[in-house]
């Protein structure tokens, strides 16, 4: 069982741009224990002349040549991280077999950190490996949908699965969904999430096989909070971050606040 996460931090803002640092964790589960490792972190200073470069360097010859939709704000550094975490998965499918490999977020491909070609390609690659595909998703609208499709109406009870991919096809009409999409309940008392799956298997069996190995944090695989813990950014590493870049000449200075210069001669230290 391998789990994948990546996550992302713009470290400093500067005048014609944002340093970034990204970092991603693949976790392994198997007869011999488990192991985590990390990816990153990749630091990278971006500006608006430099960014199609960098873009360049993640997606290849499949580059966008326009990148006007690419914007120095806080998108950038989700979209680079979700980039990374395509690549990552593309590594993993090919060496890994006969894996259940779990991902965090969706298989809704089309928004730019989730390029069709991309997430096409790797669900495709995943398959002759005998590797099934899982995505949960932790906020999704069919969590709202869950309060209208009560397990009453539908008829089920913990642990279940629901086939949701007709209502989210009729929902998310700018992606494409690749997979089936499932509303999860995989225990009594646990929370319900959105499971995304391309599979070699029947769903059930995976299911089981996901159960079997792997435990659950109020109904969500371990193992991908643990992916998900150690690619984190800690104030540590942010710190360390900033040290590295001091040694190539950066200077940082904390940005001002209105309220600091309004208020401070009145109120000193004390903050609502």
């Amino acid at each position: 069982m391998v789990a994948i996460d990546t996550s992302s931090i713009i470290v400093a803002a500067g005048r014609s741009g944002v340093a970034v640092g990204v970092r991603g964790s693949v976790a392994v589960r198997n007869e011999l224990g488990l192991e985590v490792q990390r990816i990153g972190p990749f630091i990278a200073y971006l500006t608006h002349e430099n960014l199609p470069e960098i873009l360049g360097s993640i997606l290849g010859e499949f580059t966008p040549l326009e990148f006007s939709d690419y914007r120095l704000d806080g998108s950038i550094q989700k979209i680079l991280a979700g980039l990374l975490e395509k690549r990552i998965q593309e590594y993993v499918v090919r060496r890994f077999r006969d894996s259940i490999i779990l991902l965090d977020g969706s298989l809704s491909a089309g928004p730019l950190d989730n390029p069709l070609w991309l997430v096409s390609r790797i669900l495709d690659e995943a398959k002759p490996g005998g590797n099934d595909v899982l995505a949960f998703s932790k906020t999704s609208i069919l969590q709202f949908w869950a309060s209208v499709f009560t397990e009453d109406r539908l008829g089920v009870e913990p642990p279940y699965l629901v086939d949701m991919t007709w209502l989210i096809e009729e929902i998310e009409m700018k992606v494409k969904v690749l997979g089936r999409t499932y509303l999860a309940r995989l225990g009594s008392g646990l929370n319900i999430f959105r499971v995304d799956a391309s599979t070699s298997r029947r769903i059930e069996e995976v299911f089981g096989s996901l159960l079997r190995s792997d435990p659950l944090i109020y109904g969500y695989p371990e193992i991908l909070i643990l992916a998900h813990d150690y690619c984190t950014f800690t104030r540590s590493d942010v710190i360390a971050i900033q040290s590295i870049l001091r040694r190539f000449g950066a200077e940082f200075f904390k940005a001002s606040s209105i309220r600091d210069i309004l208020f401070n001669p009145l109120d000193g230290e004390w903050r609502r």
